[in-house]
């Protein structure tokens, strides 16, 4: 391939990027039956199959890595929860957008280490506007040092707004499941006045389902399915107004994370105890965060090897990631490195990341649905059935699904472009939620982020590079009872994909 096709385009392709974002929607749920509107879209637009989330297949790590087109090695949002630094230990809930100041004093004063895109955005003179109806920190981390505008069903950036969009729009909803009312609200307000009052150059609408209903009431549910139509009926009204605007416009529709019905949760705790590490979590030596564990500074490192041991033996981890804190010198066998996950890029330590991580184990069994994919995850003694206790795995009171696993059902996401200088047609090729925010400069005419580790998806650009010329680089890290975990490389971008069955 030439260089030149390689680079993005010094001219602006489109005079606006919108970026829809629906939580938790896997890509095989879309179809004409729920998805009429997106299905259409997909058909006539760029649509990339391959197309990947970050582990863990969480919100906040993938928001942050939406806002600043780089993993979690880089951007440091590690999980939903990670244990806190030496000397501050506490839980961080990265939903909480209080919660989140408290890495300022981890990141020289930000809450991201990195340039964002709502801040190169602003740089360029442009305007960025970010909405959301999940957690007040999940829309936070799309625009957290305040670049640009904010508009959440609880809160709004700047605060004055608030008055303004009420005063046209409403009271914003109550959040009920399925969230219809507080989503129509926030399209109200994107289709009524972001697009056409405050002339947003860069949008991004974050729509907390199909995510919320899947995790209350399942996959397949009549819930989950009625939440699903609704995302797509406002999908519709918003691609309608921007068609009637006039305005060239490119539309990227995405997901975060997909979701898998759970089958156990796991009581690590007890496990640990078992295990023989029960003085060690009384001394505080060892503290428990989401699908991780870290060790004390401080305690033997005898103690983090016999612990990443004591791991690869569980039946529910099925990948662990040994963080250079793990004290074995090289990453044991069987384990893997971050730089494995996130790329090799060379990144400083974060002072919170913990000694192991780890995925849970799933398989690809269907639900009482007929959805495939299952998964273990955390233990919630209000979702707790202690009938059903087999070892330290607790079965479910109610059906319910989740993510955050290597399993293809959690980390594949929905991922395609549409409209001002598009191609049309399937593209094979990898892609992920890291491509978004250099995507978004490079339709625009804007400089890169310059700590990326995403790349502009070119290919999809008309006249830009043939899907077919990519160059990609494939290594198997792992082979597992569910199939090869792999990763891709295309120039210095990496993706993890899993096979769904062997």
């Amino acid at each position: 391939m030439e260089e030149e096709s390689q680079s993005p385009p010094s001219l602006p392709l489109a005079q606006r990027v919108v970026v829809i974002v629906w939580d938790g929607m896997r890509p095989d749920l879309v179809g004409d039956d729920l998805t009429p509107r997106l299905a259409a879209f997909m058909r006539d637009g760029a649509t990339y199959g391959q197309a990947v989330g970050v582990f863990p297949s969480v919100t906040r790590p993938t928001t942050s890595s939406v806002s600043t087109g780089s993993y979690p090695l880089a951007h440091g949002v590690l999980s939903n929860m990670f244990i806190g630094p030496p000397g501050d230990r506490a839980p961080l809930d990265t939903g909480d957008r209080d919660a989140l100041q408290r890495l300022r004093a981890v990141n020289g004063g930000r809450v991201l280490p990195l340039e964002t895109l709502a801040e190169a955005v602003t740089a360029a003179g442009k305007t960025f506007v970010c909405m959301g109806s999940g957690s007040t920190g999940q829309v936070t981390l799309l625009d957290p040092e305040n670049a640009g505008t904010t508009i959440h069903t609880a809160f709004t950036h700047p605060a004055a707004l608030m008055e303004t969009v009420t005063a046209r729009f409403g009271q914003p909803p109550i959040k009920a499941i399925p969230v219809q009312a507080a989503n129509d609200w926030l399209t109200d307000i994107l289709t009524g006045y972001v697009l056409p009052e405050m002339g947003a150059d860069v949008v991004i609408a974050w729509y907390c389902e199909p995510d919320a209903s899947q995790h209350a009431t399942g996959l397949g549910s009549p819930e989950t399915a009625a939440a699903i139509r609704g995302n797509d009926a406002r999908f519709g009204r918003t691609l309608d107004a921007i068609s009637a605007s006039g305005v060239p416009t490119v539309v990227i529709v995405a997901s975060d994370h997909g979701h898998s019905t759970v089958t156990g949760m796991v009581r690590r705790t007890n496990a640990l105890v078992e295990g023989g590490f029960g003085e060690a979590i009384e001394r505080g030596d060892i503290l428990l965060g989401e699908q991780a564990i870290t060790v004390e500074q401080g305690a033997d490192d005898a103690l983090r090897v016999s612990l990443g041991t004591w791991l690869a033996a569980q039946p529910w981890a099925a990948v662990r990631i040994a963080w250079p804190d793990a004290g074995a010198g090289d990453v044991p066998e069987g384990a893997l490195a971050p730089t494995a996950l996130y790329g090799d890029r060379p990144r400083p330590a974060f002072p919170h990341a913990p000694t192991w991580g780890f995925s849970y184990t799933w398989t690809d069994a269907p639900n009482a649905h007929g959805i495939p994919g299952t998964a273990f995850t955390e233990f919630y003694e209000r979702l707790a059935d202690f009938d059903r206790l087999q070892g330290h795995v607790v079965g479910l009171n109610r059906l319910t699904a989740t993510h955050g696993t290597l399993s293809p059902r959690d980390q594949r996401t929905v991922l395609a472009l549409g409209g001002a200088g598009i191609r049309g047609g399937a593209i094979l090729v990898p892609a992920g939620v890291v491509d978004i925010a250099p995507t978004v400069l490079a339709l625009l005419g804007l400089p890169p982020l310059p700590d990326a580790d995403g790349r502009p998806l070119l290919e999809a650009f008309a006249g830009g590079p043939a899907p077919e010329s990519v160059e990609i680089e494939t290594e198997t890290l792992a082979t597992l009872p569910t199939g090869d975990l792999r990763r891709y490389r295309i120039g210095v971008t990496t993706y993890i994909e899993t096979d769904a069955t062997r």
